[in-house]
């Protein structure tokens, strides 16, 4: 531990990484699972410090004492992967695990999945959608001593409400109508592994209550059956909608909230991370070029631009645009500003950056009013006198042109 504390204090990379692995592999062999977290998280640490320096050999046999297979040779290095060759401040340790990154805040993330792997606490991802919670939960499970049994995700705004409890927990035959047959349900067939539950903030009272039960005590039940099974699987569960305001307006159960949020892992916007928008685009567009088999190049004026862009989609909507662009391409084209993003060609990146800074001053606004709103159960005028003598006429405008609909706000009574 000393010798790990004065590579850190004296900046020396090769002799840091040497003391975290020595250190690290000894707390793999002991019986505390507290001391094996602990030397795990430490040889993750070795492992991107002997990756930034570039030793290949140390970064493969730590790989082979974490348990992961090698690469198959031959498979060389993808055309997405060799344009972020000379990117200075990738975080290299997440990009094993497909996670594209210079972000200090899904660095971090990924740190923390990391520390927590190897146990099966519940971890709840928040943020927007298309940021890439479903690869940071798969990065999860890829890292934990459950990677070679079940990922199963499972997204819980598409399946319907009436057969939610089925989809999740199974059926007897004869169950209700249309059960034709037994069914095992993706809790079952996730055992021993990961299951990772999206948009975790639509799924129905009912089945709260269900997974709750799940959560506490490792059995369930399929529908129409008495037998009560034992279970053992991960949860990771993830969300772009609020989950403490959903609570507080009862459309969630707060016990269940407090079990889901093991730990809580956030994933911020595209466009409150530049460096992502650049790395990503370059990734994208030397797969997507790759994929077209054309010769195709892109000026200097467009990563700019891309920057500037609110991108509400997020990564989602990058990987998209940058796919859509190629394939209209002609062989040989340099694409610039225009290829881009076709509502924004008269945008200029300044216009571009201003807008993006109405859009947030815009939802902040609008998160306050919101907060006053529930702060004082809908009445508007007591809402408006909060928000510092705020005539309530300003309110009912503010609430019209801000789009703010009552059920936003309206708590449910329990």
């Amino acid at each position: 531990m000393e010798g790990i504390a004065l590579g850190r204090s004296y900046e020396i990379p090769y002799e840091l990484a040497r003391a975290l692995s020595w250190d690290g592999e000894t707390r793999l062999q002991s019986r505390g699972r507290d001391d094996q977290m602990i030397g795990r998280l430490q040889l993750w640490e070795a492992r991107a410090v002997f990756e930034r320096i570039g030793l290949a050999n140390e970064v493969r046999a730590l790989d082979r004492i974490l348990g992961f297979e090698e690469e198959p040779e031959g498979q060389g290095v993808s055309s997405g992967a060799a344009a972020l060759a000379e990117a200075t401040n990738l975080d290299r340790g997440a990009l094993r695990f497909g996670i594209i990154t210079c972000s200090p805040e899904v660095s971090e993330a990924v740190a923390t999945i990391q520390s927590i792997a190897p146990s099966k606490i519940p971890v709840l991802i928040t943020g927007p959608s298309g940021v890439g919670k479903e690869l940071l939960a798969h990065a999860l499970h890829r890292m934990s001593d459950r990677r070679k049994m079940p990922f199963l995700p499972v997204n819980c705004g598409s399946i319907s409400a009436s057969l939610i409890e089925s989809e999740l927990f199974g059926h007897e035959r004869g169950a209700f109508t249309g059960a034709i047959a037994t069914r095992e349900g993706l809790f079952t067939a996730a055992d021993k592994g990961t299951i990772f539950l999206d948009e975790i903030g639509e799924l129905p009272p009912s089945s709260q209550a269900t997974l709750l039960r799940v959560l506490e005590t490792g059995e369930l039940r399929r529908v129409g059956s008495d037998e009560v099974r034992s279970i053992d699987v991960r949860i990771v569960a993830a969300t772009n909608a609020d989950l403490d305001e959903m609570v507080e307006r009862g459309l969630f159960r707060r016990d269940l909230f407090f079990r889901l949020e093991g730990v809580n892992v956030r994933v911020p916007p595209l466009r409150e991370r530049e460096d992502d928008i650049r790395a990503l685009f370059r990734f994208f567009f030397g797969e997507a070029v790759a994929a077209s088999r054309k010769k195709v190049a892109v000026s200097d004026d467009v990563e700019p631009m891309l920057c500037a862009y609110t991108w509400p989609g997020n990564v989602r909507e990058l990987k998209n645009e940058v796919a859509r662009a190629v394939a209209m391409a002609p062989e040989g084209a340099v694409l610039g500003r225009d290829a881009f993003l076709p509502k924004l060609r008269k945008k200029s990146p300044a216009s571009l950056r201003e807008a993006r800074d109405r859009d947030d001053a815009t939802t902040e606004e609008r998160v306050r009013i919101l907060e006053a709103l529930r702060a004082h159960g809908g009445n508007k005028a007591d809402a408006a006198r909060s928000l510092g003598g705020m005539k309530r006429t300003t309110l009912l405008y503010k609430i019209d042109r801000l789009h703010i609909r009552p059920e936003e706000y309206q708590t449910e009574e329990r």
